[in-house]
Parts: C-alpha cells; structure tokens; sequence
C-alpha cells in the first residue's frame, strides 16, 4: 500500500509504501526515523492487481508530484529522507487520484468485456463494503458475477439486479433479460 505522510511543517510531505494494516506502527516509525514528532499519514492507496506494484508507484507519485508541484526540487533541501518533497498534501492527493483514475473501467461495458488481469481501484471498496463477511482479494475480480455486479454498482442500477443475482441467474441470463426489458420499452 502506498501512503502519502504530512510532516507538518513547511509544506513538507513524505511518500512511501507499507504493509496493509500498519499505518499506525508506520507513522511511528516514520516520527522517530525523521524526527518529526507532529508526522501523520493523511491518505493511503492500495495498488490495484494488474497495474504495477507498489514501488513503482510510489516513483511515479514522486515524479509527478516533483514536477507539478508549483516548487522546483530535487528533494526536500536538508531533509535525511529523499522521499520527502516540498508540497503541499493537496498536490500529492491530487496525482494520487490521477494515477488511480488510469485505472478506472468504463460501467457500461460487461464483466466479460472488462480486462481480467487489471483491477478498477475502487474494486476493493466495493467488495468491504457489499461483502462485508470475506477479504478483498484478486479472486473477487476473477469471479465474474462480482464483477458484474459491481458495475451495476457503478452504474447505481436498481437492487433488483442485485435480487436477480442472489437468485441464481447467470451473468448471461441477467444480461438477456435487461436487454429484452430494454427493447420492449
């Protein structure tokens, strides 16, 4: 997971990547390796299955918060970590949306016409949040009812898919049916 740290102080920020689940002992970490006592970590971003992983975006958060920020710098002058830049924390959430936004599926196509190997970011909000009882993991992307039924999510179709789905229907069955609804109207 990627993480976007304010130091604080002088439009400081720190970038990096952690462990799911440690947010807490990294910004402790992070407070005593840079003594910066006031750190706190303001955003964290899993990397999507299928688009990189998480050092390569972590280099390209810090590229292009580099070279759009409105300061010029190499690095933070006088700062022990090179992964700390002078910008302000809405410049580093701004990039860090536009590199989650590459990663966005189109909500009219169907699961099957989706990439099965590149995951849309908010797949995995969806899943905690329609399946609160299992994991978030690649396997639900793979699952082409899931799929499908978080872009009707997208689309915020009627629960009556959502019915339709816990009954058994098929993607193909689903598919067919609102088709024919759609040519009757």
């Amino acid at each position: 997971m990627i993480y976007i740290a304010d130091l604080r102080r002088n439009n400081l920020i720190k970038i990096g990547i952690t462990a799911e689940r440690r947010e807490r002992a990294r910004t402790a970490e992070l407070r005593r390796q840079l003594n910066e006592p006031r750190l706190r970590i303001v955003a964290t971003e899993f990397v999507p299955p299928g688009w990189g992983t998480d050092r390569e975006w972590e280099q390209s958060l810090l590229s292009n918060v580099r070279a759009r920020s409105e300061r010029l710098q190499l690095a933070a002058v006088g700062h022990c970590s090179k992964e700390v830049l002078q910008a302000t924390v809405d410049e580093a959430l701004a990039e860090m949306r536009l590199l989650l936004r590459q990663t966005e599926v189109d909500p009219q196509l169907s699961a099957l016409e989706l990439d099965d190997t590149r995951e849309d970011w908010r797949f995995y909000y969806f899943v905690r949040r329609a399946y609160p009882e299992s994991d978030p993991s690649s396997r639900h992307w793979d699952d082409l009812i899931t799929r499908q039924a978080f872009l009707y999510d997208l689309r915020g179709e009627p629960i009556t898919r959502w019915e339709r789905l816990s009954l058994g229907y098929s993607l193909h069955e689903i598919e067919e049916i609102y088709k024919s609804a759609d040519s009757h109207r």
